[in-house]
């Protein structure tokens, strides 16, 4: 792993962290089921492929936003219709898989959202500073 990338891992994992604690914080107690939408970002559209199918391997829906921003494709995904229970781990666990997804395809994981409905409410990674 290079420094770019471990920072990046590095940033994923403590916004996980945080995410985890709102979440919990919020209401969402381990065991409940939420759904996740995705955002990558690459150069070039081979890799953006590739992960769109790296991702439906993974029971994911993406596809390349038409609008290249700043020189990137930028892939968006959801795991919707299915949705997942887990705990605070295989959240931590998710989260690393998800960027090491986007490393071996050449992307990198920008942001996500967790959605339940038990409490009804999401939770972005953007919104974590």
């Amino acid at each position: 792993m290079n420094s770019y990338e471990e920072t990046l891992w590095n940033r994923r994992i403590n916004e996980a962290k945080i995410m985890w604690l709102n979440m919990i914080s919020d209401g969402f107690r381990p065991g409940s089921v939420a759904a996740f939408e995705l955002t990558f970002f690459t150069k070039a559209s081979d890799d953006a492929q590739r992960l769109i199918d790296a991702l439906a391997e993974h029971r994911y829906t993406a596809m390349v936003d038409e609008q290249m921003q700043q020189g990137h494709y930028i892939i968006e995904g959801t795991s919707r219709p299915y949705a997942y229970d887990f705990n605070d781990q295989e959240f931590i666990s998710w989260v690393e898989f998800m960027v090491n997804l986007g490393f071996q395809n050449n992307a990198v994981f920008a942001n996500w959202t967790t959605s339940c409905s038990e409490p009804d409410k999401s939770w972005d990674s953007q919104d974590i500073a």
